[in-house]
This record gives structure tokens, sequence and C-alpha cells, in this order.
């Protein structure tokens, strides 16, 4: 292994690798200054005859036709398909991805349109206006199916946050009730009430899907809850005005309502939020099926070719003679030498940088995943974990530094819970005391009147259970005190 002190850092790597490349760059430059290219051109001249060409006899032009030309509705078609994939993902989520995806096909879906109108008029003649009327009608209903959808997830949030609201203001009466002991003493309406909240809540996080998940079991149960939840607080209606004030009585009855209202126009949107979905689906079956495979242009004929010259006329013609020239170069021997030497010095530099990037990726990649595996142990709770040295110099002090923090979380782990079982014992003896103070006289040790109350009710309970009888015993002193009358 590599001593700490003679590992190389980031930096003096890259340098390492700046300084090859200039070298490279300074000994081409060198190259190309002190070496002079000499060649030598020969030129050849010589006068080449012309045959006179054999011309084969041309058959009489016949009446042919081009291939025609074709433009296909491809593009269209996937610019529909990719158009409804992201109009359905900006339904179910409504994040900042979704929303770019619609938007852009929405923009590929109009320029496809366009394109596939334009070029098949220009090649046919033909306009489809109906095409285009569809097209726009189908990125309508996708833009209404998206506001239905956010509508709906409004309306589902503020139904959950009336429900929070309510629960909030009944904890807080709770919490302001009369405690004796440690034990809540509330009205039994209010737990009562917070129990059907509970389950209303529960019941609700059904309707937070978007896409067919709704039926009308989850319907049917979050609507029992509410009237169970409405049926129970108007009963005691009366009493809540007397205990907990007419302004709580009258917000939690606004709420209440609010809430009723939320949920019914969630439910009323998912319906509409179907009808639309397969209106759209149905929509898009029918802008697909209304849109030709292809176009073609309409066929048009060869133009007849002019006459072909006969032979006769081509040998009677005057034919100029041809100069051809050839022009040789060659170069010296100790040229090839100089360009033999640049390319082995350009192999050797590359090989080079190829090594530094290798070892550079690796010495930084390999400890970079111990110390994210380390991490995520640690993060578990493993105070043992320990990172292996090595990599890169800063690296490996990194690896360090979280040796040594993993240590002192490990020790202040051990110190932590031995403060913690010291603050349980003196906990568990305090509450002996405190105990022991509640139940016995603190002069005498012996049991004071809330525990002999507590005894007598226990043996009234388990004479009366046997059918028998109870006798209490009064003995009282009386002292005669000196110089004192009763």
């Amino acid at each position: 292994m590599i001593a700490a002190g003679t590992r190389l850092g980031i930096a003096i790597r890259l340098a390492a690798a700046f300084i090859s490349v200039a070298a490279l760059v300074l000994t081409a430059n060198f190259t190309v200054e002190q070496g002079v290219l000499i060649e030598r051109t020969t030129q050849i001249t010589h006068t080449v005859p012309v045959p006179v060409p054999a011309v084969a006899p041309v058959a009489e032009p016949s009446e042919q036709a081009f291939a025609p030309r074709v433009v296909t509705s491809e593009k269209l078609l996937g610019s529909i398909e990719r158009f409804e994939r992201a109009v359905l993902g900006r339904v179910e989520d409504s994040s900042e991805r979704n929303s770019l995806e619609y938007e852009r096909c929405a923009v590929d879906l109009a320029h496809a349109s366009a394109a596939f109108v334009s070029s098949a008029y220009a090649l046919s003649g033909t306009s489809l206006p109906k095409i285009a009327t569809e097209v726009k009608n189908y990125e309508s209903h996708g833009k209404s199916l998206i506001d239905t959808a956010d509508s709906r997830r409004s309306a589902l949030a503020q139904h959950a946050a009336l429900i929070e609201a309510l629960n909030a203001r009944i904890k807080a009466s709770l919490d302001a009730a009369w405690k004796i002991f440690g034990r809540v003493v509330a009205r039994q309406s209010l737990m009562q009430l917070t129990t059907t909240l509970d389950r209303l809540r529960q019941d609700s996080a059904s309707l937070g899907s978007v896409m067919g998940a709704q039926n009308a079991d989850n319907i049917a149960a979050v609507d029992k809850d509410e009237q169970s939840f409405v049926d129970l607080f108007e009963s005691s209606a009366q009493s809540y005005r007397r205990s907990q004030g007419d302004r709580w009585y009258d917000v939690m009855h606004d709420n209440m309502q609010q809430l009723v209202a939320a949920r019914e126009s969630a439910v009323q949107l998912t319906q509409t939020l179907q009808t639309l979905s397969e209106e759209f689906s149905t929509q898009r079956s029918a802008l697909t099926a209304s849109v030709p495979a292809k176009i073609e242009a309409p066929a048009v004929r060869a133009a007849p070719r002019p006459p072909t010259a006969t032979i006769t006329e081509l040998s009677q013609a005057s034919i100029a003679p041809v100069i051809e020239t050839h022009s040789v170069t060659t170069s010296l021997p100790q040229d090839r030498q100089r360009r033999a030497n640049f390319a082995y010095a350009s192999a050797a530099v590359l090989l080079l940088l190829l090594y530094i990037c290798v070892a550079t990726v690796l010495s930084i990649v390999r400890p970079v995943r111990r110390l994210i595996l380390a991490s995520e142990l640690l993060a578990k709770g493993n105070n043992e974990v320990r990172v292996d040295r090595g990599g890169v110099k800063e690296l490996d002090t990194l690896a360090l530094a979280f040796n040594s923090m993993a240590d002192e979380l490990a020790a202040a782990k051990a110190t932590a819970e031995e403060y913690r079982k010291g603050l349980e014992a003196k906990v568990a003896e305090r509450t002996y005391q405190l105990q022991q103070l509640a139940e016995n006289d603190p002069l005498t040790g012996l049991p004071n009147r809330r525990e002999l109350f507590a005894l007598l009710n226990a043996a009234i309970v388990g004479a009366r259970a046997n059918s028998h009888l109870l006798g209490v015993f009064f003995v009282l002193f009386f002292f005669l005190l000196d110089d004192v009358l009763f």
C-alpha cells in the first residue's frame, strides 16, 4: 500500500496530464519548424487519341412513369400517441416534469398536424381541414381533462385539510380538559368524535387516486363516516355550546358543512373525470382512424428523349486530341523518419494520458463508493463501520475524518445510553417516592385517608360481591390537657 505522504492529489494528476499535452504540442511545433519537407515532382505529358465510341441502336422511347412521391402520417400518429400519454401522466401527477412534458407534446402535435396538412396539400392539392379541426378538438379535450383533474385534486386537498382542522380543534379541547393523576377527564362525546374522525380520515385516503381506482364502496364508506360524525355532533349540540362555547360550536359546524361540500364536489369531479377520460380515448381512436396512412402524388409521365446522333455523324465530327498529365511526388528518406518519430511520441503521450485518466477515475470512484456505503450503514445505526483508506490524497483524508467521526459517534452513543439508564433509574425511584407520599402519611408512615377510602371501597365491593356484611370500627381517643376544658 502506498504511504499517505506519497499519494498524489487530484491537482498534481491533472497538472501532469496538462504538462503531457503541452509537451505534445511543443514537440509537434518543433518538428514542423525544424523539419522542412522536400518534395520532387515530375510531370509526364503525352497525347492520348480518343476512340470513336460505339453507339448501340437505341429503341424508340416508351412511355414510362416516375415513381410516385408519398407523404406518410407516421409522425402525426406518433405525436397523437405521445400527447395521449402526456395528458394521462399530467392527470395522474401535477409535477413540474409532467407539466413540461405535456406542453412539449402539445407543441409537437400542433407542428406535426400543420406539417402533414401542408405537405399533403402541396403534394396532391388536397386540403384536409377536417383533420386540423379534429386535432384542435383533441388538444382542447386533453386540456379539459387536465383542468378537471386539477380541480378534483384541489377538492380532495380541501377535504383533507378540513379533516385536519376538525381534528386539531377537537384535540385542543381534549388537551384543555381537566387532568387528574395523568388521566384525562373529558366528555365521552368528544372521544367518540375523535374515533369517528380517525375512521373518516382512513377511509377518505382511498379517494386520492385519480384514474379508475375509486369505486362505489369507497364513496359509501366515506359518506357513512361523514354522516356518523355529523349525527354525533348534532346530537350533543347543546352540551357543546355549554362546555366549549358558541364560537367553538359555530366554527365546527361551518367546517363540517364545508367538509361535506368538498367531498360531494370531489365525487362529482371524479365521475366527470372518468367520463372525459373515456371520451378522450374514444376521440383518439376516431382521430387515428381518420388520418390517412399515406398520400401519393399524381403520376407524371416521362418526356421523350431527344434523338441520338448516328455513328456516321460521330465519325465525321472533328475530335481534338487529349493531353494527359501525371504528377509523381517523392520525399526524402529522412522526412519519413521524422514523421515516424513524431507518431511514436504522440502514441506515447496518448498512452500516458489514458493511464492517468483511468488511474484517476479508479482512485476517485472506489473510495467514493466506500464512503457512500459506510455513510448508509452509519445512518442505519451501525457505529462500528469504518472506511478503508486509499485513493487520491483528498479522499484518503476524508476517509480518515469519517473514521474519526464514527469513533466520536460511537463514544457519544455509549455515553447517552449510560445517561439514559441512570435517568430511568432516577425516574423510577422518584415515582415510587411520590406514590408513597400520596398513599402514606409522611410523619408516621401509616396509610392516609385517601388510602383508607381506597381500601374501604375495595372491601365494600368485595363484600357486596360475596353477599357479606362489612363492619367499620371507629376508635376515638380523648386526651385531657391541663387547663383546657371541653
